[in-house]
């Protein structure tokens, strides 16, 4: 059965559509490859540095894995952004990250208020006095740095 002009013309256009996509993808994987033999080193400030900080967060739990692997991934597209130099997407990715890690207490700020809202929470529970004088404070575990009070002011 002999086809007609218009599928001729259809099936043409459908194949070179599918070569123009084969294509593209090549270029695309060659453009690749290209960046990463040009930069084998490529900078991993951000997922070493990331790597180090879940390292250090003895809290984490199991329960913890889906929001560690969001911030792994984080760091991984701050890096490669930041190597294409594709900045301004690069300081988005960062601005997540900095909400990743902080939804896991990997921030000095957020580490010191859950550290206030302990030591109030012990001093309800009769662990302590509330008057200011500190000096029955509760063991700090692992997961909480040690901040000095202040001494009081001369007059109070």
């Amino acid at each position: 059965m002999a086809m007609t002009s218009e599928e001729r013309k259809r099936k043409d256009a459908d194949r070179k559509r599918i070569q123009r996509a084969k294509n593209r993808a090549a270029r695309e994987a060659a453009k690749q490859m290209v960046a990463d033999a040009r930069n084998p080193s490529a900078t991993q400030y951000m997922t070493e540095a990331v790597e180090r900080s879940l390292a250090a967060m003895k809290w984490l739990t199991a329960s913890d894995d889906a929001a560690t692997s969001q911030v792994r991934k984080l760091a991984s597209f701050c890096d490669r952004l930041e190597d294409d130099g594709d900045y301004i997407r690069a300081l988005s990715a960062h601005r997540a990250l900095t909400s990743a890690l902080q939804a896991l207490g990997g921030n000095p700020i957020v580490r010191q208020q859950h550290e206030l809202r302990s030591l109030r929470a012990v001093a309800r529970t009769g662990g302590g006095d509330d008057d200011g004088d500190r000096t029955d404070q509760p063991p700090a575990g692992a997961t909480v740095s040690k901040f000095e009070r202040p001494k009081k002011r001369a007059g109070r």
